[in-house]
């Protein structure tokens, strides 16, 4: 089935034809969903199968700039996953969605890529649009990223980062011994299954994201905190453009939003250490793959800077001390995963909405994938910041939920 995209979207192409087909069309008015029930996520006995050519079965699809997918990035490198699943980090988006210029690292296209040439010019991108038709040709859905793949029945397995951090913790918790190894530093403070605070070898006591004792204050805490924040922070940012740089009202709340939860946030972390308690969870994961961003790219890219309500900068001002003192105790777990130079996509995505109004096609615009404007080049040392903060780990609350 041939398809065309618009803005990011798969969408059915006018000039295909047949009563079947149309029949199967109209039954997908609505965006296609790839969701998995928990039950049918693959277990440990799957995931240690190999795919084609002895490569990981499973494979993510992920991208640095988006905070849901960079929280999945962070969650397998801190559970110890890397030499389970493959992942491909995309280097871009814009109109036809994510791209990763080098091209895929697994089956089916993995062999495209290695017939290419060593040399890179002749590198052939990869559009993950081709993963979304692939796993169903008559979808119609945003081109997202997390995307977890399944290499032998080529399949996607799902799309929702929630799901997938859910999975990974559970993967872990059930790997055989030996097979994942997970730092003594974050030993110290992950939940676990059982909620307790030892690990005595029962499997009811493996380390988990979401220990049962702080389960529901994680779910509410990432409905009604966290997720409205990047949601509000995502509307701030692609509506402006979207309305030509307009204050819509739709902008004007969702920017006030920014602001009312990061105070919150502020405040609820003043109390305990991490965001459900006194143990580091799924939802620490994800808030921290915004907040890391915030400085780094929202900030300026999305002209909140000056916007009524904002008090600053996070790490580079003392405007928000509690969420930058949690920031230093994050970095601390996660400093493998986190690339600040990565988040300056954002400078782009004004450009890339602009051009898709006109174009859509899977032409790589060199000038607008391949350079930020000179202006926000100077991008200062975060992590020398992180490390300098004075209010370290120690020095943090250690409070239960």
């Amino acid at each position: 089935v041939v398809v065309k995209l618009r803005e990011g979207m798969i969408v059915p192409h006018h000039s295909f034809s047949g009563v079947d087909a149309l029949k199967r069309v109209e039954k997908r008015l609505l965006p296609t969903t790839f969701r998995c029930a928990e039950s049918a996520f693959p277990k440990w006995s799957d995931v240690r199968r190999h795919g084609p050519k002895d490569a990981p079965r499973y494979h993510l699809f992920v991208a640095e700039a988006d905070p849901s997918a960079l929280s999945v990035m962070m969650t397998r490198t801190l559970l110890g996953l890397k030499n389970v699943l493959s992942m491909d980090v995309a280097d871009g988006q814009s109109g036809a969605g994510w791209v990763i210029l080098k091209g895929a690292g697994c089956s089916p296209w993995k062999e495209e890529r290695d017939r290419q040439t060593d040399d890179v010019q002749d590198d052939e991108p990869f559009w993950l649009h081709r993963v979304y038709q692939l796993g169903d040709p008559l979808c119609t859905a945003e081109i997202e990223v997390p995307l977890l793949w399944d290499a032998v029945e080529e399949r996607i397995v799902s799309n929702d980062s929630w799901e997938i951090i859910r999975w990974l913790s559970e993967l872990a918790a059930t790997a055989a011994p030996g097979s994942v190894r997970i730092s003594n530093t974050v030993e110290d403070v992950i939940g676990r299954k059982g909620g307790g605070d030892d690990d005595d070898g029962d499997d009811d006591n493996k380390p988990t994201l979401f220990p049962e004792n702080v389960e529901n204050e994680i779910h509410r805490r990432h409905t009604e905190l966290v997720r409205p924040l990047i949601d509000a922070i995502d509307t701030a940012g692609i509506e402006y453009f979207k309305n030509e740089r307009r204050v819509t009202a739709e902008v004007s709340e969702a920017r006030t939003a920014i602001f009312a939860k990061l105070a919150k946030l502020n405040e609820l972390l003043e109390e305990r250490r991490f965001v459900a308690g006194d143990k580091l969870t799924a939802v620490d994961i994800l808030l921290a793959s915004c907040l890391f961003q915030f400085d780094a790219a929202y900030l300026d890219a999305y002209f909140l800077r000056e916007c009524e309500g904002c008090q600053g900068s996070i790490l580079l001002s003392d405007a928000h001390p509690v969420l930058k003192a949690y920031l230093r105790d994050m970095y601390g777990f996660l400093k493998p995963s986190v690339r600040f130079g990565s988040y300056r996509h954002h400078f782009r995505l004004h450009k890339a909405i602009e051009t898709t109004r006109q174009l859509y096609s899977c032409e790589i615009l060199e000038d607008e994938i391949g350079r930020i404007p000179s202006i926000y080049d100077e991008l200062p040392n975060l992590h020398a910041i992180l490390e300098s903060i004075e209010k370290h780990a120690g020095e943090r609350p250690r409070g239960t939920s």
